[in-house]
């Protein structure tokens, strides 16, 4: 099919047109949970990912997403890729995830109490936020244009609270780990020891969160990390297929941002 055939901008309807409090899309979401539960029960744990997103702006994002990739034009276009080159459930799936994602969040929300009360300690959250900070930095002036590091440091970046505290200072131990020859040679914000004690302030912070949740709040939010795991998993693919589709036609890679990309 000939790029230029859909080279226009979608229409702000089905696309973008999406209330996710509308009373009728709480079946929808509903179903839509319950068509990939046993998917998301079966990922294993050590494959979750982190999340450090807004969940609804997150969930919303795969729907119009998935909407506009499913539209017959640009569903085309993947399927050309061919199956040994992209996985076109991605593209069917994605507005499925989004459904789900927000289904579990209202889940959580429900039960969910402000953790105001859990604070850390005070020493706790600066070693952390400081080892995160000149961590981030470190890494950022090496690798943020990198096609695989680059995306995973600006989803640190937009990390917020304790919880993404504790994640992603794990995920910038693994960072330094796979490039610490590189990142060995700053003189100024790189120290040898940043990787141990990154994974050494995460499970302290894990710690004393865990004891803010009640086990109904694990449950809950156990479903809300896994639907994500797939979402993510899924809209990443998704959206790499299409910068490469659209790569010679801007307005049709408009139709999709990155997961991380504020919001209106």
């Amino acid at each position: 099919m000939a790029g230029n055939q859909t080279n226009q901008p979608i229409a702000p309807n089905e696309a973008d047109e999406v209330n996710l409090n509308s009373p009728q899309n709480v079946g929808l979401a509903q179903a839509a949970y319950e068509s990939i539960r046993e998917r998301s029960e079966q990922l294993p744990a050590s494959s979750l990912a982190k999340i450090n997103v807004n969940l609804d702006d997150a969930a919303l994002r795969a729907i119009r997403v998935g909407n506009v990739a499913n539209k017959a034009p640009f569903f085309a276009r993947f399927v050309h890729l061919g199956t040994e080159e992209f996985d076109i459930a991605h593209v069917k799936n994605l507005p499925t995830y989004g459904w789900a994602l927000y289904h579990t969040r209202v889940l959580f929300l429900s039960v969910e109490v402000t953790l105001s009360g859990t604070k850390l300690p005070a020493t706790l959250t600066r070693d952390g936020q400081d080892t995160r900070k000149r961590m981030l930095r470190c890494a950022d002036y090496y690798l943020k244009d990198d096609p695989t590091f680059g995306p995973e440091l600006d989803a640190i970046r937009a990390g917020q609270g304790y919880s993404d505290l504790a994640r992603d200072l794990a995920q910038l131990a693994t960072i330094y780990q796979q490039n610490e020859t590189l990142l060995a040679f700053d003189t100024k914000y790189y120290r040898a020891t940043d990787a141990a004690d990154a994974l050494r302030l995460s499970g302290e912070i894990l710690l004393t969160l865990a004891d803010g949740l009640t086990p109904e709040q694990r449950v809950h939010m156990d479903r809300v990390t896994r639907v994500y795991t797939l979402l993510r998993q899924s809209y990443l693919e998704v959206r790499a297929a299409a910068m490469f589709l659209f790569r010679h036609e801007p307005l049709l890679l408009q139709e999709f941002p990155s997961l991380w990309a504020s919001t209106d």
